[in-house]
């Protein structure tokens, strides 16, 4: 335990150790990173009722969804709650930043019609006629880009845009991030879908595992080993408890007040990889 009586997890841990106390984990998630309440807070307004708003007014559409300023508009609004647009993450124009999600709204549309999700994803299914790794790729590395949504560029914009715009199946992801997932001693893919990397990762050539591109893995191979290592963990709980998907939601329900004058409040459940995220980090 640490000097406020949590529970932590030790630096090299079996990913068991996780699974095992998700749920205490991710009932102290406020309480670990009070310093981001705010961020917090705006992060669970947009995902539990502004997001929710704009999808059912643009009838689930992702091309009509991310055409529209106003959405996002709230996109730019939440991902500059959590960091970004200071330092080296300034975000560019609104106009260029529109202009970027508009180049990706036909690729998240194809994800979003088929109902690609994060505890159900196989990289090598196909949407229509393309691979969902070409799909998800093609979003990466349009977002990862400098100069589109960000004037660096790089994972964590890609990421956090990723997962601001459909949550159900995108994590976010940082060095930092990358960093503790590979001290993880068992990082690999869960047992339904393979045995190692070269099973879950298309054109995995077997390089050295790191959590930095430019050290043997490509930026995006580390994104799609994250994704499914997240999946691994959404599993593992289920099996581990006798349950499904369902139940395993209900440790992500979050209430917050919408009006802090009035204490109007919206609950909502988070999506696997939020649960997992405040579980981890």
């Amino acid at each position: 335990m640490n000097a406020s009586g949590q529970e932590k997890a030790p630096k090299e841990v079996p990913t068991f150790f996780i699974v095992q106390n998700l749920k205490l984990l991710v009932s102290r998630y406020d309480k670990r990173n009070w310093r981001w309440a705010d961020a917090i807070r705006d992060y669970d307004i947009f995902m539990g009722s502004i997001r929710p708003h704009w999808l059912m007014r643009m009838h689930h559409n992702y091309q009509e969804l991310l055409r529209s300023e106003g959405f996002v508009e709230e996109v730019r609004k939440v991902l500059k709650a959590f960091g970004m647009d200071s330092r080296g993450s300034i975000l560019t124009s609104p106009s260029l930043f529109l202009d970027t999600t508009t180049e990706a709204s036909r690729d998240f549309d194809l994800l979003g019609r088929a109902e690609v999700q994060l505890d159900a994803l196989n990289l090598r299914n196909k949407v229509e006629t393309e691979t969902v790794t070409s799909i998800i790729k093609n979003i990466y590395n349009l977002f990862s880009q400098t100069k589109k949504l960000s004037v660096s560029g790089g994972m964590v914009i890609a990421s956090k845009a990723m997962h601001m715009i459909m949550p159900e199946l995108f994590i976010m992801i940082d060095h930092r991030v990358m960093g503790k997932l590979h001290r993880f001693s068992d990082y690999c893919p869960h047992p339904s879908d393979g045995k190692n990397w070269y099973d879950v990762i298309p054109n995995y050539h077997g390089t050295k595992l790191n959590p930095y591109a430019g050290y043997g893995w490509d930026s995006d191979q580390c994104y799609f080993a994250a994704l499914m290592y997240y999946k691994r963990v959404i599993l593992e709980w289920c099996q581990l408890n006798g349950t499904d998907i369902s139940k395993f939601l209900e440790l992500g329900v979050r209430t917050v007040k919408t009006d802090i004058i009035f204490g109007d409040k919206i609950s909502f459940k988070s999506t696997p990889a939020r649960i997992i995220d405040m579980a981890l980090w």
